[in-house]
């Protein structure tokens, strides 16, 4: 028979023994920028395969392309409804996580796609459309590029439509 304080880490003379545990420390961050926009953001693509743009999206269908610094660089009508996808393309990196020269430019090709049904590709360093899927009857709901060296693009929407797409032939060159 176990007596007092022997039973679940013990203590002495029939004492429990207290301890103090911090769970949490303080975390004190510096605020880097303000991305300021005019309407709610509804989806935020962290970084670009190179780490020097950001790009959020807005319920307004519009594309708003930021340096890491936090300059605005552009924005982009890109919908007529809200954006339900935003993604950056991965598949033009080398195989050491560089840029790869025959399809540089493709680091910085952002997917979007919307309640209006299309699915854009944009490029996040000019503004300018380079892409454009308008074959979906219904909003875009999900899409996602595949692992390099696949070069597809997989979307469906909210009806339980799945297509896949071959990148190379949605891409003007």
């Amino acid at each position: 028979k176990k007596g007092r304080g022997e039973e679940g880490g013990g203590g002495r003379g029939g004492e429990v023994e207290k301890a103090t545990t911090k769970i949490r420390e303080e975390v004190v961050c510096t605020q880097l920028a303000l991305l300021k926009h005019t309407a709610a953001v509804v989806s935020l693509s962290s970084y670009s395969p190179t780490a020097d743009l950001i790009v959020t999206a807005t319920l307004d269908g519009r594309v708003w392309v930021w340096s890491t610094g936090g300059d605005h660089l552009h924005t982009v009508q890109a919908h007529t409804g809200k954006v339900n996808v935003l993604e950056f393309f991965e598949g033009g990196r080398g195989a050491n996580g560089g840029g790869d020269e025959s399809n540089g430019d493709e680091v910085g090709i952002v997917m979007t796609a919307g309640d209006d049904g299309k699915v854009k590709f944009i490029s996040a360093r000019t503004g300018g459309e380079v892409g454009v899927v308008d074959a979906h009857t219904t909003a875009v709901s999900v899409a996602a590029f595949s692992p390099p060296p696949l070069r597809k693009v997989v979307t469906a929407t909210m009806l339980g439509d799945g297509f896949l797409w071959d990148l190379d032939k949605l891409l003007h060159k």
